[in-house]
């Protein structure tokens, strides 16, 4: 998954995540929930290193709680 420093497919590409890799999402958990999977959605979210930049939310999965 790649991690963009704006929301949007041609903005900055400033870093990549393994497939499956976790991420933090800094936003509200049930906004999160409701667009994890959706098509022209984006979350802001935090890499396990500590990078934060926006991720296309079709590529997420949300982990169960």
């Amino acid at each position: 998954m790649i991690l963009r420093e704006r929301p949007g497919v041609d903005a900055r590409r400033i870093g990549q995540l393994a497939h499956n890799e976790p991420v933090v999402v800094h936003d509200d958990p049930e906004r999160a929930r409701a667009l994890a999977g959706r098509y022209d959605e984006w979350l802001y979210v935090e890499a396990p290193g500590g990078q934060r930049g926006w991720v296309a939310a079709w590529y997420v999965a949300m982990a169960p709680t």
